[in-house]
């Protein structure tokens, strides 16, 4: 029995849904949220060279009980070379430099990753003072597991990634240096050597958790691990057997599907991944593209060797000004990959920029298409970007037709087709990266006296074949609108908007409302964004730092005409909005010159249902009402419509990774956008501060934070965040600070500022800065969605609970 209240004792649920669905994990899209089973998918690992570039990831258990993770590691073409397990105790992380793995046979120094250490003779259960028994775990096997391989382990290892052979056959790529493939990490019940090619995996190991969640680096590009769920989450193998319908999430494939047995091909409940992506590029760019690859009848060469060619359905290229290039030839792919642009099909005109429509259904599958994950490198002169592709669909959505129109794949009919979660794109309130009807640039800064300096730029993209508006409005730190403008895009339109052009007033070309560009306008951007002074107000946004940097944050709405309206105007919800999810986009920031960018995608917000007029919405809002307790825009509705906008609410409680100092002297900011309250009245009052941030190390120490508290001689004053604002993790006015000299591990972070019944909005961006330049940055795990009830204060400051996933409000 656990020592501490769980959280679910002690939290409000909210009404019950009308019309979508609101829990965390009952849906088909892949969101940022804790996860069952994490996906790497492409590593590279230069086998003699340590100083050159490699791949290195982290799994985070943010539950306060123990946690067993699987990992396998894959070649490219999908050959499972070898299982480890990591033990994990209560808020634990664990770091996996693949080089290390490879190159030199260790998995984890010192005590390994197993639940013992030695400790003068003796093998004792590893637990801290933050850990919890987890009862539904056998531990029985996982003593010491190891920290370094043994020799004839390490050389088979080696040499199959190093030659692509194994006893002759082969498995996998060579050219003699470099290791590629790809790894899952999945919650198991066990330690074991079993793995997902094995029978036994999926009647007794695997698990049904979503508590992990990770992200991995090579050279100066970061994301998340692809995070896939279980749905339902809970249970074991066997209850799930017994349960029937009642663990059937209603998905006609799963992510691990190929794997199991005839009679149970879901037994894994994961998601399926999506087959259909938008991804950006640049002249130079590169893709690493994940593959689903055919289920090997056997372990013989001929079986692994059809992983080296699977076909894709379609690839179209678009350059900036909508001109495309179709397949002229079959492109094949292996199970994952780095692929060059080259590969793909060329336009004549020496375009440089553009985005590309990717169908990856390789036609295995039948009448459910394959699953695949992308991600975009680009590279500017001597810097490189990452950034994750968006999704034209999730894994329950159809194939798409052959030479259907490129566009976001339909929802399926009825929200609920034939088990108890929802298959549908539009009909859950998880964030995800998928065509959306809002986008959300969190933060941007800008330093207005360089074009050199540090500086933002952001994409939108009309991935649909209908001609869009798109209405981008500027905000200051303190959640007050200064400039506002319309890009009419052309069907396939892709537009890049650098923020320190905007704030010289020069505007893109695909403006389509005439906005005066004066003197007096570019003084007034400044002091907005610059100084915090607006019209007079001294307090419109965050005051003067002395560094010349304009800072504020962007949200980009889909809507029906060319208006000067802004969302704090009663004639956007009037005449203005509208409700296509059609949106993709991705932000680049440059710290300074001579630095590294970093790259992430832009906030998809969408409408849920899409479609539809503002009119036919009016007129039935019940017709249209997705039943979520509040929606993104609802601050500036009125009370008889508050939720006209119909956009996604987004959630308040993140787990965020940190690093500062170590081997490559790392710096951590956070980027943290948080919901105002909607008023755009001259004074601060109306911001208040955070629940609560919690720090751990990585070895589970843990030093809360309310900010509420009292701070010694400075009186009882509460910490104030703004709506937009970067804070460094070291700020000890802000984060709770450890004292033992730690360099990384991960946060707690509760934004809800209570002032909105306890459902106040949040979005958090990690960044992190080597001291040789190296820009790291993306999306903080939200630990659960908009539609989660509020989270209270943890035992780590003045509360009871414990730190944890949101608990959904019905499980089997």
């Amino acid at each position: 029995m656990l020592r501490r209240l769980p959280t679910v004792l002690l939290l409000l649920l909210a009404p019950i849904a009308l019309g979508a669905t609101r829990d965390n994990d009952d849906s088909c899209d892949i969101a940022l949220v804790p996860a069952a089973t994490l996906l790497l998918p492409y590593f590279e690992v230069d086998l003699e060279d340590f100083q050159l570039p490699h791949t290195a990831f982290s799994v985070v258990n943010v539950t306060n009980v123990d946690q067993i993770a699987h990992v396998t590691l894959w070649t490219d073409r999908a050959y499972p070379l070898i299982d480890f397990d990591i033990y994990l105790t209560g808020y634990d992380v664990q770091r996996i430099d693949l080089y290390d793995v490879l190159a030199r046979g260790i998995i984890a120094p010192d005590a390994g990753t197993g639940t013992a250490i030695g400790a003068f003779g003796r093998t004792t259960v590893r637990r801290t003072p933050t850990s919890d028994p987890n009862g539904e775990l056998d531990l029985s096997a996982c003593g010491r597991l190891p920290g370094a391989l043994d020799r004839a382990t390490h050389e088979r290892l080696y040499y199959a990634f190093r030659d692509g052979e194994l006893d002759e056959c082969a498995i996998g790529s060579a050219d003699g240096r470099h290791a590629v493939g790809y790894a899952t990490i999945d919650v198991v019940g066990a330690c074991g050597s079993d793995g997902p090619a094995d029978p036994e995996y999926w009647t007794k190991h695997i698990r049904y958790d979503n508590v992990l969640t990770g992200e991995y680096t090579y050279d100066n590009e970061a994301a998340p691990l692809v995070h896939i769920r279980a749905v339902p989450e809970g249970g074991t193998a066997e209850q799930r057997r017994a349960g029937g319908p009642l663990y059937d999430a209603g998905f006609e494939r799963t992510f691990y599907a190929r794997y199991q047995p005839a009679d149970a091909p879901r037994l894994d409940a994961r998601q399926p991944l999506p087959s259909r992506f938008a991804a950006r590029w640049l002249a130079g760019s590169s893709f690493r593209i994940w593959r689903e690859t055919p289920t090997p009848a056997s372990s013989a060469c001929a079986d692994f060797a059809r992983a080296t060619a699977l076909d894709a359905a379609d690839v179209v290229v678009f350059d900036e000004n909508e001109n495309a290039a179709g397949l002229a030839k079959p492109v094949f792919l292996p199970a994952t990959s780095t692929t060059p642009l080259e590969v793909f099909p060329q336009l004549p005109n020496g375009a440089t920029a553009g985005w590309m429509y990717l169908d990856l259904d390789s036609g295995e599958n039948g009448r459910v298409a394959s699953q695949n994950w992308v991600s975009s490198s680009m590279r500017a002169g001597a810097r490189a970007v990452s950034i994750e592709a968006t999704a034209l669909g999730n894994g329950c959505s159809a194939p798409a037709a052959p030479r259907s129109a490129v566009a976001p794949a339909p929802d399926a009919s009825g929200s609920r087709r034939f088990g108890v979660a929802s298959t549908k794109n539009d009909d859950s309130c998880d964030i995800a990266v998928m065509p959306a009807a809002t986008l959300l640039l969190p933060v941007f800064e800008v330093d207005v006296a360089s074009p050199t300096g540090a500086r933002t730029l952001f994409t939108v993209t009309n991935v649909g074949p209908r001609d869009q508006i798109a209405r981008v409005t500027l905000w200051t730190t303190y959640g007050i609108p200064v400039l506002t403008f319309n890009l009419a895009l052309a069907a396939y339109d892709v537009q890049s908007i650098s923020v320190f052009d905007v704030l010289r007033g020069v505007l893109p070309a695909a403006v389509c409302n005439r906005v005066e560009i004066t003197e007096s306008l570019v003084a007034r951007m400044r002091a907005a964004f610059v100084e915090g002074r607006l019209d007079g107000c001294d307090k419109a946004g965050m005051w003067e730092q002395g560094d010349r940097f304009a800072r504020g944050y962007a949200t980009i709405d889909v809507v029906s005409n060319c208006n000067a309206h802004n969302p704090t105007d009663a004639a956007y919800w009037r005449s203005d909005i509208a409700f296509d999810n059609v949106l993709t986009g991705g932000v680049i920031r440059v710290e300074a010159d001579g630095q590294d960018g970093a790259g992430s995608p832009l906030v998809h917000i969408r409408a849920v249902p899409d479609g539809g007029t503002l009119a036919e919405r009016s007129v039935h809002p019940s017709r249209w009402d997705a039943g979520f307790p509040r929606t993104f825009y609802s601050r500036y509705q009125s009370p008889g419509l508050p939720r006209l906008d119909a956009r996604q609410p987004l959630p308040s409680a993140f787990a965020v990774r940190w690093v500062q100092g170590g081997f490559s002297r790392f710096a951590t900011s956070l980027e943290i956008w948080r919901e105002s309250d909607g008023t755009t009245e001259c004074s601060d009052e109306h911001f208040v501060g955070p629940t609560e941030f919690v720090r751990f190390d990585e070895l589970e120490n843990p030093v809360g934070d309310n900010p509420y508290a009292c701070r010694g001689i400075f009186g009882c004053f509460p910490t104030i965040l703004p709506a937009s604002a970067r804070y460094a993790t070291l700020d000890a006015g802000v984060f709770p600070q450890l004292t033992n000299g730690a360099t990384s591990g991960w946060f707690f972070l509760n934004l809800d500022s209570r002032e909105a019944g306890g459902r106040s909005q949040s979005w958090v961006v990690t960044s992190m800065l080597s001291a040789a330049g190296k820009a790291h940055r993306f999306d903080a795990t939200a630990l659960g969605n908009g539609c989660s009830a509020p989270f209270v204060e943890s035992e780590h400051t003045r509360g009871a609970v414990v730190i944890g996933p949101s608990p959904n409000r019905s499980q089997p």
